[in-house]
């Protein structure tokens, strides 16, 4: 009878993580389509203030639909620089960030 309930709990449990986890992916899914109705130049601003929140093969997506044809593979080109470039900043604040916990711990950097 202990075990039958030990199962039963884990089940919850697990089901439990399970909820959030789809709940999560649905939030995101959201947010993705909530994306489609932006013009392309509200992407870009989002792209580079929401680090992180979609790959660059997503906002390729979303900025062939929303750019005009006409002008679609400048477009694409200033969505994977934009992209490229929170990228790197991002790499540049661990980075930063690394060195000075490094330098705190009493490590120097390697002459050269």
């Amino acid at each position: 009878m202990v075990r039958n309930i030990m199962a039963v709990k884990q089940n919850l449990q697990n089901l439990g993580s399970t909820m959030a986890l789809r709940s999560r992916m649905l939030q995101r899914a959201h947010q993705y389509y909530e994306l489609m109705e932006l013009s392309h130049d509200d992407l870009l601003i989002h792209l580079q203030s929401h680090r992180g929140a979609f790959t660059l093969q997503e906002y390729q997506v979303l900025t062939n639909l929303s750019a005009p044809e006409s002008g679609r593979d400048a477009a694409l080109k200033k969505v994977t620089e934009a992209f490229n470039t929170t990228v790197k900043s991002s790499l540049g604040g661990l980075q930063q960030g690394a060195a000075g916990a490094l330098a705190a711990l009493g490590f120097r950097k390697a002459e050269q």
